[in-house]
């Protein structure tokens, strides 16, 4: 029972983010990252960009 619910969170998390990913609210959060990088992006060194690729995507 405790493996089935844990299966069904999953599930329930996958589509949530799937669902959000395909028409996300409205908010000004989704572009702070933006005035927030003091650092030149192509003066930032590659390793950091890549490490923050997931966060920094729409700004590269």
């Amino acid at each position: 029972n405790l493996q089935r619910n844990a299966t069904n969170a999953q599930k329930v998390i996958q589509e949530t983010v799937k669902r959000l990913a395909t028409n996300p609210p409205v908010s000004e959060a989704h572009s702070a990252l933006k005035y927030a990088i003091l650092t030149p992006l192509d003066k930032a060194p590659a390793a950091t960009k890549e490490k923050l690729e997931l966060l920094l995507k729409k700004y590269l």
